[in-house]
């Protein structure tokens, strides 16, 4: 951890420990901070002089789970207790605990319970001490921000749940709330209300931080340069580097498709607006014409539209959206138009794909209770489940006959069960969600070990071998890859710039 003074040129550095320090906390007196610290399995709370001085250990745990990372603590404003979130491994729940900061004594504040709350996290004291404000992700539902009276009585929720929740803190007088999302920092009344967004402020701010004295505020802010890169192996691309930069602006690009005849290409991009919207361009990255554009009520803009995959016949286009607090499936024609929404469970309903008929569209849903693979008709009507034993993202086979699908981003494998139903069974270990694609030949995958390398099943043969090495700048997370019909060409995400700096802001109102 470190210590930067404002208005001075070099950060003080406060822990040497070789393990991992984080989620600092300041006293209400400044004197100190609390801070986790991660070694191994154990995890444990400390609290050291805010220049640097001996630590003392308030809370240690040997379970692993005990406390998440990057999940902060907050200091009550009478110093007398440190809040954070606590997941026991043995239990499926997530709660909130107080720590004295004077005995070490712990107590539970609130606990979640299966059948409405999953995970609490981040909590935040208001300044007067009467109330606790968390975020929490309700089973089936987007996450919200609840306050917790301390006195005792039901967490009264303010209402968030169609905003990409991310963190947030109270204004100095604790009548609003400042909270960040995906794109962009918004404002709300501790009363309830509609929220207001933050305008001069870019997109990309997270963690705000608001003084209690002062009128400052400091927020973390990211620049981060995602682009389309592409592999030739009809170049002979076997060689570390071999991709080239595609598809490309100074804003976001990803979840690149090619359409079932190779000669077009589908996208997403915020090259247009902070909303992430789909595009499509030729096979050779020409003539790019947005498809889709921001709606939906007041929406915060990544409500992204994503996972974008072609019709067979090319005329259409399959994505996701979340308007009303959770994702669902839509259909839009390629020529642009008024989006057709095709699932409206209060569950979420992500990554959606098309039989090689065109009559149905499989997706990812929770609405069981857990993930499994769904399918909807193409033109609207009801879904049918099409695994039992868990499911996130499927495609069909170019023959139709067999449905392959990864069980979630923890889980390198993917499993095959019959297009008309039957035995799920396991296809091939390594694939991890959003990093691989079927042909009619074989599987290919991006593999992140030891090095990011894309590699190929073959069903013929029932081997692996490796085609092309990609070298840094893989983003392990739900970004895209797909490959041309003739199996020449490769399209992933790439990114290319990462940065994040503090930013200060003076005289916040």
């Amino acid at each position: 951890m470190y210590l930067k003074v404002i208005g001075s040129e070099k950060p003080l550095r406060l822990t040497t420990d070789p393990s991992t320090d984080g989620s600092p906390a300041w006293s209400p007196d400044g004197r100190l901070l609390a801070f986790v610290r991660f070694s191994g399995k154990q995890r444990a709370v400390l609290a050291i002089p805010a220049l640097g001085g001996p630590e003392r250990t308030l809370y240690a745990a040997e379970d692993r789970f005990a406390f998440p990372r990057h999940h902060p603590l907050a200091w009550s404003p009478d110093g007398k207790f440190i809040a954070l979130t606590e997941s026991p491994a043995d239990k499926e729940e997530s709660r909130i605990i107080l720590i004295s900061a004077e005995t070490n004594v712990r107590q539970t504040l609130i606990s979640s319970s299966s059948d409405s709350v999953h995970f609490y996290s981040q909590p935040r004291f208001s300044p007067d001490g009467r109330y606790l404000a968390v975020i929490s992700w309700p089973s089936g539902s987007n996450a919200d921000i609840q306050l917790v009276a301390l006195a005792g009585g039901n967490p009264d929720p303010l209402g968030l749940t169609k905003f990409n929740l991310r963190s947030f803190d109270f204004t100095a007088d604790g009548r609003e709330i400042i909270f960040a999302t995906s794109s962009a920092l918004w404002r709300v009344a501790t009363a309830g209300g509609q929220p207001e967004r933050v305008t001069w402020i870019e997109p990309g701010a997270s963690y705000p931080s608001i003084a209690r004295r002062g009128n400052s505020m400091v927020y973390s802010q990211s620049r981060a340069d995602n682009n389309i890169w592409k592999i030739d192996l009809s170049l002979g691309a076997g060689v570390a580097g071999a991709g080239q930069v595609f598809i490309s602006s100074t804003r976001y690009e990803a979840t690149p498709q090619f359409s079932f005849d190779g000669t077009r290409i589908l996208f997403t991009s915020t090259r247009s607006s902070i909303s992430s919207e789909i595009w499509v361009c030729g096979a050779d990255g020409s003539n790019p014409r947005q498809v889709t554009s921001p709606g939906g009520v007041d929406e915060d803009p990544p409500l992204f539209k994503g996972s974008p995959r072609w019709s067979p016949d090319g005329r259409a286009i399959a994505f996701d959206w979340a308007i009303e607090g959770h994702r669902d499936v839509y259909v839009v024609s390629v020529e642009g138009g008024k989006p057709k929404r095709l699932t409206s469970e209060t569950s979420s309903d992500v990554r959606p794909s098309w039989s090689r008929d065109g009559k149905w569209i499989y997706f990812g849903s929770n609405r069981s209770g857990n993930w499994q693979v769904w399918k909807v008709p193409s033109r609207g009507g009801q879904a049918l489940q099409v695994t039992q034993h868990g499911g996130r993202e499927a495609l069909e086979s170019p023959d139709g006959k067999s449905v392959y699908y990864s069980k979630g981003f923890d889980t390198a494998e993917l499993w095959r069960v019959s297009a008309d139903g039957g035995g799920e069974v396991l296809a091939l270990k390594g694939p991890i969600q959003g990093k691989w694609d079927v042909l009619a030949d074989g599987i290919s995958f991006i593999s992140p070990e030891p090095t990011p390398t894309v590699r190929v099943y073959s069903f013929a043969t029932g081997k692996t071998q490796t085609v092309a090495s990609i070298g840094k700048g893989i983003t392990w997370t739900d970004q895209g890859f797909s490959v041309s019909p003739d199996g020449k060409q490769i399209l992933y995400t790439h990114t290319d710039q990462a940065e994040y700096d503090l930013m200060l802001v003076e005289n916040f109102r």
